[in-house]
């Protein structure tokens, strides 16, 4: 049986006569049920796409994947109609990477009114990038949001990015009086930040596929906390509670819009804390033509 490396050779050898395309394809004699043919792989990978394809055209058409030195060839036979259809859209997949520019907003609810404040529509955080925008700056005016997170970045398609945005706070741990008067905090420090890993793909002419992973671990004041002790004013000191927000999903943006991911609650003493997440994301192709 020939060696890998001789079938590589032969195959580099017949491809040449087709350099400069895609596909080198010989031909059975005229009248033939079958056709056979080679389509060199540019910048997909050669196994990957094999296994879409046989799936795809299962019973339909024998696919081989052969990795070469530098590039793969996909050994294609079928009937001559399904090899056109095999070699269309094997051309439509085998495409360089295309750049995506994410951003993630994290919208955190005022805490007012515990539980039962419902606080903003999460149905009015979806629609136009600069609808929804305007929406949370009017919402942050009147003071029903919180802090406001915005994460930019630009992936690479089907390649996974992940961002990182950590910070160390301060909070009070105790209260104690002094004799000649005021008071002495006794402060502690706590990590903070967001972590994020996004795979982004681009599932349409005008629609990016996200699948998100997202932990916000963050800080809270609640307005029932236990009392440490009072201020300067006289006003009392409340512990610190801890919250971590957490979403692990899937969303399709269509290009132009924003969108919001989902609702995440997080449960503490004081009553519930809440955070929204709102995605928008375009090919940074399509990201110029509207910057025009």
């Amino acid at each position: 049986m020939p060696s890998r490396f001789v079938i590589v050779a032969l195959l580099a050898g017949l491809l040449a006569l087709f350099a400069g395309h895609g596909v080198g394809r010989v031909q059975e004699a005229p009248g033939a049920k079958t056709r056979r043919a080679v389509y060199i792989v540019k910048h997909g990978d050669v196994k990957e796409l094999a296994t879409t394809l046989g799936k795809h055209f299962k019973d339909e058409a024998d696919i081989q994947a052969i990795s070469g030195p530098s590039t793969g060839y996909l050994l294609v036979r079928a009937a001559p109609a399904v090899v056109e259809e095999v070699l269309k859209l094997v051309a439509g997949l085998d495409h360089s990477p295309r750049l995506i520019t994410v951003e993630l907003l994290l919208v955190e609810m005022a805490a007012k009114g515990g539980a039962d404040d419902k606080g903003p529509d999460e149905k009015e955080f979806s629609g136009t990038t600069k609808e929804v925008m305007e929406k949370v700056a009017a919402h942050q005016k009147k003071g029903l949001l919180g802090e406001l997170r915005r994460l930019q970045f630009t992936a690479v398609e089907n390649q996974p990015v992940t961002l990182v945005i950590g910070e160390v706070k301060p909070y009070t741990v105790g209260v104690a009086q002094l004799r000649a008067g005021g008071i002495s905090r006794n402060v502690a420090y706590r990590n903070t930040g967001t972590h994020t890993k996004v795979l982004a793909r681009i599932t349409g002419e005008k629609t990016v596929a996200l699948d998100l992973e997202v932990e916000h671990s963050r800080m809270q004041i609640p307005e029932d906390g236990i009392v440490l002790g009072k201020d300067e004013n006289g006003l009392p000191v409340r512990s610190m509670e801890f919250l971590t927000d957490t979403l692990k999903g899937k969303v399709s943006i269509p290009s132009g819009q924003a969108v919001a991911v989902k609702e995440v609650r997080t449960t503490a003493k004081g009553g519930q804390g809440r955070t929204w997440i709102i995605a928008t994301a375009s090919t940074v192709e399509a990201a110029a033509r509207e910057s025009k």
